[in-house]
């Protein structure tokens, strides 16, 4: 299909609507699919903000860094308590070597919610990477203390904690 047929089909659908597909397609790995009505969306006057975030999302699962960076900050600017995308957006800068700037992000993360496991796992990690290893250590028994038992960053954490107890 030509962008034009793609185009007039997506009219028939409500942005809505468009994003449910989005998110459909995203979770099928159709990810050409979703990236053409991602595109289709972001062409209109009025785009949904929940779009920025799927853009994010999408541009950062196909490597993207720079799109998926820009789609997170606009996300982020009309919904500055979203520690979930805020977190995304420091995988971006931690994926693309900013580690550093990664960890001033997942500072923002863990202020909005002290316990979300995965900041505290991924922030844990990048110190241990600077060879700074009590503020691993300490971020690494806070998420052991704060997460529940079926946490799938326990395991992990705790891989963590013998790889440094040397430190």
């Amino acid at each position: 299909m030509n962008q034009i047929e793609d185009n007039m089909k997506y009219e028939l659908f409500d942005h809505d609507e468009l994003i449910a597909l989005i998110k459909q397609d995203m979770k099928t790995q159709q990810f050409s699919e979703a990236l053409g009505k991602i595109k289709f969306i972001l062409k209109e006057e009025k785009i949904p903000v929940e779009l920025f975030s799927l853009a994010g999302k999408l541009y950062a699962t196909l490597e993207l860094f720079e799109r998926a960076r820009f789609y997170f900050s606009e996300y982020i600017k009309h919904v500055p308590d979203a520690y979930v995308e805020l977190f995304q957006l420091g995988m971006v800068e931690k994926d693309t070597g900013n580690l550093k700037k990664a960890l001033e992000i997942w500072r923002k993360v863990m202020e909005l919610n002290p316990t979300y496991s995965e900041g505290l796992y991924y922030s844990a990690d990048i110190y241990i990477q600077l060879q700074q290893y009590e503020d691993a250590r300490s971020i690494l028994l806070q998420l052991l203390e704060s997460a529940n038992d079926s946490d799938p960053y326990i395991p992990m954490a705790d891989q963590l904690l013998n790889r440094i107890k040397a430190h």
